[in-house]
C-alpha cells in the first residue's frame, strides 16, 4: 500500500518497534477534512463528508507481515443515482488484511500489495483510503421510491409531474 503523494496523518502511522507481541488496538477518529484529504485523488473533488470516520484497528505483527483487522463508520453526502439530489449515506467498512512489510526503496512486484516500512514505521493511510472507497455505495438512492428525473425536461419527478406529454407505449 503505497501512500503516493497524499500527506501522512500521524494517527495512521505505526511504529513497529512499539508494537507488543500480542498486537495493539488503535482507535480511529478522522475528521471530515482530514479524511477527505486522505481519500481524494490527484485533481479530484473530495467526497462530501458529514461526520468523522470512527472505528478501531487491531494490528499484529506476524514475522514479515502485518495483520490489520478492524471496522469503521462514516456518514457522507452522496448524490442519488436517479434524481441527483444529495442525501446522507452511512458507509461502514471492514478491514481484514495480512500484508507483507517491505523496506522503503526496495523494488517489489508491481501487482503485490505491500506496506512500506520507512524508519521503522508503517503508514496505514493508503489501506484505510482503499477500504473507504470499497465501502462507497455502487448505486445509491435517496429513498427506495425515488422517481428520478424526467428524461425529456430534467425536472425532479419527486416534486410532482413535470407537464411533459406521456411517453408513447
Amino acid at each position: 500500500m503505497n501512500p503516493g503523494r497524499r500527506a501522512a496523518l500521524p494517527d495512521l502511522i505505526v511504529a513497529l518497534e512499539d508494537m507488543p507481541p500480542e498486537g495493539l488496538e488503535r482507535p480511529l477518529n478522522l475528521g471530515p477534512e482530514a479524511l477527505a484529504a486522505l481519500v481524494a485523488g490527484d485533481g479530484e473533488e473530495p467526497p462530501s463528508l458529514i461526520t468523522a470516520l470512527t472505528g478501531t484497528l487491531r494490528l499484529r505483527r506476524l514475522g514479515a507481515r502485518l495483520e490489520v483487522r478492524g471496522s469503521f463508520r462514516v456518514e457522507a453526502a452522496v448524490a442519488c443515482d436517479r434524481c441527483l439530489a444529495p442525501a446522507s449515506a452511512v458507509l461502514a467498512g471492514e478491514i481484514e488484511e495480512s500484508l507483507p512489510l517491505a523496506a522503503a526503496g526496495r523494488p517489489e512486484e508491481a501487482d503485490e500489495d505491500v506496506l512500506i516500512v520507512t524508519d521503522g514505521r508503517v503508514d496505514l493511510g493508503g489501506l484505510l483510503a482503499e477500504s473507504f472507497w470499497l465501502a462507497w455505495p455502487y448505486r445509491f438512492l435517496c429513498r427506495p421510491d425515488c422517481a428520478g428525473l424526467c428524461p425529456t425536461c430534467g425536472a425532479d419527478l419527486n416534486q410532482g409531474a413535470c407537464g411533459c406529454p406521456p411517453a408513447a407505449s
